[in-house]
């Protein structure tokens, strides 16, 4: 009788691992990558649209920096990402076919987006030196690499989400399947969130290397970096508990199994610890903001005990760029620290950022509870957990927002730094553990090859 050529099997390399062990590293890493890549260059679509006239902070040297780190990294990015295909199609042949002729037309559109993308990020790094004289010219070429790199998102979504949630063999209801257009917005706002907390990661490292070496207007830059990626780290977090939700609801409604496996089967440990992740993600934001907060305080009673007594010594008051200096702002901070009885509005501030920092620790431990414990673990509670954790973030945030505009820039305390370098390693950390979550629970029947191939020639069995 004749059996169906189902193709050839898949290979196992390299042999000590499994296959998913191998495609997961090559791939992990790529998007680490590349999410940090895509994120980046929306973010300097608008720090590079800043008018000259109206730059108080260093918004150029934040933008050409960039442009230059981006074209460095977005050649290896793609080569791992070439990589990774070539594995998969070696590893997962039968998989790779039926994805491949379902999503043929996408792919042509993924390939023409990746062109106008490397055209645009290379043009706009290596015309920047004639970027005066033709500003809005050149700043619109990263304008075309993020529409195109959205361009790009929107049709890689679709294959993804279809691993997550096949839905048939039509190729227009495997693009637009159960999960496609939440997993879309997962990964544009989660690339924005990921690339801003890394962009504060790399400023408050800076600024620690620079606190005492480097010179004031460094100091103020990496401060200000800090701040500015931080920012649109914790301003897109605060939006991915929502979104996350209506996706988790869409693979619940497009794939019963796998939702039971990843919420409350014998994945549920990687769901705790993704929770447990996000948790602490907006305690160290939280600390961060908390920290700032603080040291601004004693700054600004500082200054005003420093002013006093040059004033009262018939000195001139410390000017801005004086205050930048390490050993003034030393000087500055001592006196702060001296200063007794404050005023009850810092008293009121000092009191709500630390009931907000116990407040989300509490509610982080009570987001880890398994589904065993009665009430306290059930999904609802998780939900409220989340609620909470965007809440005092957000009210903590709007102090923290209305102290920075008044702080001397380049006065980063010690722990604020290294808080900030700490939020970068949990964010890489969020994005393995959550791509491990997603990409180990595709369907099986997509893997195994026993949904139907498509126009696959007959051949007699011997």
């Amino acid at each position: 009788m004749p059996t169906p050529n189902l193709g050839p099997g898949p290979i196992h390399f390299p042999f000590f691992l499994p296959n998913g062990y191998t495609i997961g590293m090559v791939m992990q890493f790529h998007i680490l990558l590349v999410a940090f890549i895509m994120g980046a260059a929306i973010i300097m679509a608008v720090s590079g649209s800043v008018p000259p006239h109206r730059q108080s902070q260093p918004w150029e040297r934040f933008t050409r920096t960039f442009a230059w780190f981006l074209v460095e990294t977005y050649s290896f990015g793609a080569t791992l990402a070439v990589f990774g295909l070539v594995l998969m199609f070696g590893l997962y042949p039968r998989l790779m076919a039926i994805m491949a002729s379902l999503f043929f037309a996408p792919l042509l559109a993924i390939f023409a987006a990746w062109i106008i993308m490397t055209y645009s990020l290379v043009a706009y790094a290596y015309l920047w030196p004639r970027r005066e004289g033709h500003r809005v010219l050149h700043q619109s070429l990263i304008y075309v690499y993020s529409a195109a790199e959205t361009v790009f998102i929107v049709l890689i979504s679709m294959w993804t989400s279809y691993m997550l949630t096949p839905n048939g063999r039509s190729a227009v209801q495997a693009a637009f399947n159960a999960t496609w257009g939440p997993e879309l917005f997962h990964r544009i706002i989660g690339n924005i969130s990921y690339a801003g907390f890394m962009l504060a990661a790399w400023g408050g490292w800076r600024a620690f290397r620079k606190r005492k070496h480097g010179s004031s207007l460094d100091r103020a830059y990496y401060h200000w970096v800090g701040h500015f990626g931080f920012l649109w780290g914790i301003l897109f977090e605060m939006l991915q508990p929502l979104v996350g939700y209506f996706y988790v609801l869409r693979i619940r409604a497009g794939n019963p199994t796998t939702y039971y496996r990843m919420m409350l089967g014998d994945k549920a440990w990687a769901w705790l610890l993704q929770m447990a992740l996000v948790g602490l993600t907006f305690v160290l934001s939280d600390l961060y903001m908390w920290l700032s907060i603080r040291r601004s305080t004693i700054e600004r009673r500082g200054v005003a005990a420093l002013t006093a007594m040059r004033v009262g010594a018939g000195l001139e008051a410390p000017s801005s760029d004086e205050l930048r200096n390490y050993s003034t702002m030393k000087q500055v901070m001592q006196l702060g620290r001296q200063r007794e009885h404050p005023p009850e509005r810092d008293w009121l501030t000092r009191g709500y950022c630390n009931a907000a920092l116990w407040a989300l620790g509490i509610l982080a431990v009570l987001g880890i509870m398994p589904e065993s414990v009665p009430v306290l673990g059930s999904m609802t509670a998780k939900y409220a957990c989340l609620i909470g954790f965007v809440v005092f973030t957000l009210l903590t945030l709007l102090i923290y927002w209305r102290r920075s505009r008044s702080w001397v820039w380049g006065n980063m305390g010690k722990a604020a730094q290294w808080t900030l370098v700490s939020l970068g390693v949990v964010l890489i950390l969020l994005m393995i553990v959550m791509g491990g979550i997603r990409y180990s629970n595709p369907q099986t029947s997509v893997i195994n090859g026993s949904m139907p191939l498509p126009a696959l020639p007959v051949q007699q069995a011997p």
